[in-house]
Order: structure tokens, then C-alpha cells, then sequence
């Protein structure tokens, strides 16, 4: 950059030079906020992922609570536009169902649905007969997070009921 010395002993640049810098520093801002604007979109997804995670794991570990204090047979039944897995127990039934996309849960068919995990593609629910116990076990899809995920998370989790001599 060549300076330009006035007799009154003040500097300053051409305005070509101008016209060169201009340019590159409207390059060198508009990379950065692009790059801002990436990261702030992978903490968000991130930030989705995360929550998503702890809820299907809180899902899952409530449900094999509930298979863990059954006292007999879940059940299978269609209740208006949904399937409700029913799981008995000792003072009441715990309800189950996927609706509206969402894995919902119900302490009695008295109390309202709680939402347990959003966005769930499918979900099952199934017995394992293994040599000395019966497990059961709870598969549920998630959807993708968005149009560009590589994976699609599933869950699984295994229960045995604490009351095995009774549920034979």
C-alpha cells in the first residue's frame, strides 16, 4: 500500500486502493456470517437431537418400570383413531399408544394422555419367551430430524416383569 505524504505531514491511501479493499473485506464478512449462520444451524439441530434423546430414553426407562410392576398380560385394543397397549398392574393399568406421530402415556384411564416423544414413526411392542423368564420389549422409531439425515434412530429397550410365578 503506498502512502501518499502531504507537506502538512497527513496520510492516506489512492482510491484504487480503495476500490481493491472494499471488495475483499465484503468477501471476508460475508464468509464469516455464512459460517456463523452453519454453526448456528449444527448447535440447533444439535440441541434438537440432544432433547430428543432424553426423551425417548426417559420413555423407555418408564416403560420398563411399568413392565417391571405388571401383573399380568399387556393388551392389545383400538381405541378410536389409535392402538393402546395396556399394561396391568397392581392398583392400576398404564396405557400406552402412538398417535399423532407422538408416543403417549396414561397412569389410568381416568387421567389424561402425556406426551412422552414427539416425532415417532412407529412403535411395537412384543414378548420375548428366553429359557427361565419372558422379557418384553418396547421398538419404537423415531422420523428423521430432517431431509438430510443419514440415520434413522431406533430405540429398543427390554423389561422382565417382577412378578414372573404369577404371570405364568
Amino acid at each position: 500500500m503506498k502512502l501518499l505524504h502531504h507537506k502538512s505531514g497527513l496520510s492516506g491511501i489512492m482510491l484504487m486502493q480503495c476500490l481493491v479493499y472494499i471488495p475483499i473485506m465484503a468477501l471476508i464478512v460475508y464468509v464469516a456470517v455464512d459460517a456463523s449462520v452453519t454453526l448456528k444451524d449444527g448447535t440447533h439441530s444439535l440441541q434438537r437431537g440432544t432433547m430428543r434423546l432424553t426423551q425417548s430414553m426417559s420413555a423407555g426407562e418408564r416403560w420398563r418400570e411399568d413392565i417391571r410392576s405388571m401383573t399380568g398380560k399387556p393388551t392389545l385394543k383400538h381405541e378410536y383413531e389409535r392402538e393402546v397397549h395396556t399394561i396391568p398392574g397392581v392398583t392400576n393399568s398404564v396405557q400406552w399408544s402412538l398417535f399423532e406421530g407422538k408416543l403417549w402415556r396414561r397412569a389410568d384411564e381416568s387421567r389424561a394422555w402425556a406426551k412422552m416423544v414427539d416425532r415417532v414413526k412407529s412403535i411395537s411392542i412384543r414378548e420375548d419367551k428366553r429359557e427361565h423368564v419372558t422379557a418384553w420389549v418396547l421398538d419404537f422409531e423415531l422420523k428423521p430430524g430432517h431431509a438430510r439425515a443419514k440415520l434413522t434412530p431406533v430405540y429398543t429397550f427390554i423389561a422382565v416383569p417382577g412378578h414372573q410365578e404369577e404371570l405364568k
